[in-house]
């Protein structure tokens, strides 16, 4: 009898937009990584053994694995992020602005410029955690990051910072 493909498992954390485009994420590494050994897919797309073993067992990526296959693949975020195929990012785009630190930098700074009771009603995220962002010290994850796309700004920006100024869509 055939293995049973893992079903990710998704929590409560974020909306329901920010789960699936979590859940997306997670389909895309698995199907890309399914008929490799964990570390030939570890390798394929970037990311450690452990992370692959925590995708298979059903536990969902997080921003450092976004970063980690975005860089490696050359793929756009707003692409992995979606169903449907995978899209590479023209030759031209540097990824030296795709770390955490700079995205975490980018949602800070987002934070600072924007009204925060507009900001929370528009991400679904809450007042408290927008001023919380403003702070340089404050841990911002996938669903920070997730909450920002779907409040309309541009996901390859706040990824790869390809854009000099963050606007939304």
């Amino acid at each position: 009898m055939p293995k049973r493909k893992p079903t990710p498992k998704q929590g409560t954390r974020g909306t329901t937009k920010t789960r699936r485009m979590q859940l997306q994420l997670a389909r895309h590494l698995l199907r890309l990584t399914e008929d490799h050994s964990i570390a030939a897919g570890a390798k394929l797309v970037g990311l450690t053994t452990n992370d692959i073993k925590n995708l298979r067992a059903g536990n969902m990526p997080g921003l450092r694995s976004l970063v980690q296959v975005v860089r490696k693949l050359r793929v756009t975020p707003e692409s992995i992020l979606s169903r449907g195929p995978l899209e590479t990012l023209p030759s031209g785009i540097s990824m030296r602005g795709a770390t955490e630190q700079r995205v975490k930098e980018r949602i800070q700074r987002i934070s600072r410029e924007s009204v925060p009771a507009d900001l929370a009603a528009d991400s679904g995220l809450s007042i408290a955690s927008i001023y919380q962002y403003r702070s340089l010290n404050d841990k911002i994850g996938l669903h920070a990051y997730l909450a920002f796309v779907a409040a309309g700004f541009d996901a390859g920006e706040l990824l790869i910072g390809r854009a000099a100024r963050l606007s939304r869509a």
